[in-house]
């Protein structure tokens, strides 16, 4: 994780995991698929309830990826995290 991205991230987290999955998951995601897969797959005759079921299935799919990607961005933060502690506490007392 560079610098800038990690002080991107620290701005990102400080507004909230429910943001995070909501914005970037449900509506950055979920939702533009939905759209595309319906526009792809859309059939004549289909019944109203299985776009319904459709769009329920892609923003749950959304929120769940939305998640997975803040744990994902939290685990490299952290670890950016450890190596800065690490190598302080490695220096010697004169530097």
């Amino acid at each position: 994780m560079r610098h800038k991205d990690f002080q991107r991230w620290l701005k990102i987290r400080s507004r909230g995991l429910r943001r995070y999955v909501l914005v970037q998951g449900v509506l950055l995601y979920g939702l533009p698929m939905f759209v595309i897969m319906s526009v792809l797959l859309h059939r004549e005759g289909q019944p109203l309830w299985l776009l319904g079921v459709s769009l329920l299935l892609w923003l749950l799919g959304g929120a769940l990826f939305g998640w997975l990607l803040w744990r994902v961005n939290e685990w490299r933060f952290r670890r950016v995290l450890h190596r800065v502690r690490t190598r302080r506490r490695g220096k010697p007392s004169g530097e």
